[in-house]
């Protein structure tokens, strides 16, 4: 696990803030980074953010988040798509009737828990 955690928004100056918003609890990626980085530091992981405005060229909307260097984006569809596979229905349980009802599991919006789950896939090492 790597000691350190740096957190890199580049966006245009159209931009004030991220669009990586958790949908559950409304909190942005800052916040859940700021809530965690007591424990983090408790684990010996050290923190550090910083904001890039991007030149022009590359034009308005621009809105990336890297962590440790890896787009976020990239790393939160690895851990959705795990934990997608993981809550995935048996083939038993569909060819039976199944007293409780299912979540939806096709919704795209991020949830602080997997928010927090690709935080500490950008720990680990490649």
């Amino acid at each position: 696990m790597q000691k350190r955690l740096e957190m890199r928004w580049q966006h245009s100056s159209d931009r004030c803030t991220s669009t990586v918003m958790s949908a559950d609890t409304g909190k942005t990626l800052p916040e859940i980074l700021k809530e965690i980085e007591q424990p983090l530091a408790d684990a010996g992981i050290d923190l550090s953010f910083t904001e890039e405005v991007v030149p022009r060229e590359r034009g308005e909307g621009v809105d990336e988040v890297l962590l440790n260097g890896r787009p976020f984006r990239e790393l939160y569809s690895r851990v959705k798509a795990s934990h997608d596979y993981c809550h995935a229905r048996s083939r038993r349980e569909e060819l039976c009737c199944h007293p409780l009802g299912e979540e939806d599991q096709s919704s795209s919006a991020m949830t602080e828990f997997l928010i927090r789950k690709t935080i500490l896939l950008a720990l680990e090492e490649e």
